[in-house]
C-alpha cells in the first residue's frame, strides 16, 4: 500500500471528522480541525493511502520547543499498513528540521498498538496521568 503524508487542507475535514468519530469515544468535531488549520502553532496532516485518506494527526508544531502530538488516527479500515507509523515519522522528520527539543503525547494505558507504535520510535514513559480518559484508564 503506497502511502502519502502531506498538509491537511479545508476539503480533508468532513473525512477526518469521521475518521475521528469511528476512532474516539469522544470526537473533536468538524469546527475543532477548522480552527487547527487556521493555527499557526498547530498542523494537521493526513496520510493518503491508495487516494484516499486513511488517517490524520493534529499536533502543536513549535520551532525551537516542544512538539505535542494531540491527536492520530487511522481509519479501522486501513489499520496494520503502517499509517500511524508513517504520520508520527512525518511529524518527528518536520520536528527535527525545526530543531524541537522533544516531543510529548498521552496515550491510554490500554491502548496498546498506539504503546507499541511509540516505543517503536524511542518514546518513554514520562508520568502517569490518572484516569485522564473517560475518568476511567489512565494516560
Amino acid at each position: 500500500m503506497n502511502i502519502k503524508v502531506r498538509r491537511a487542507n479545508a476539503a480533508d475535514l468532513k473525512r477526518i471528522s469521521e475518521i475521528d468519530e469511528k476512532c474516539f469515544s469522544k470526537p473533536w468535531g468538524i469546527s475543532t480541525f477548522e480552527a487547527d488549520l487556521d493555527d499557526e502553532m498547530k498542523a494537521l496532516w493526513v496520510a493518503e493511502a491508495d487516494g484516499k485518506i486513511a488517517g490524520y494527526l493534529d499536533a502543536f508544531v513549535l520551532a525551537t520547543c516542544d512538539g505535542e502530538v494531540l491527536r492520530i488516527a487511522t481509519d479501522p479500515e486501513f489499520r496494520r499498513n503502517k499509517v500511524a507509523h508513517n504520520l508520527l515519522n512525518f511529524m518527528l522528520c518536520y520536528l527535527n528540521l525545526n530543531a524541537s527539543p522533544r516531543i510529548i503525547l498521552e496515550v491510554r494505558a490500554d491502548n496498546e498498538a498506539a504503546i507499541a507504535l511509540y516505543k517503536s520510535f524511542g518514546f518513554n514513559e514520562d508520568g502517569i496521568r490518572p484516569k485522564y480518559y473517560d475518568n476511567s484508564v489512565d494516560a
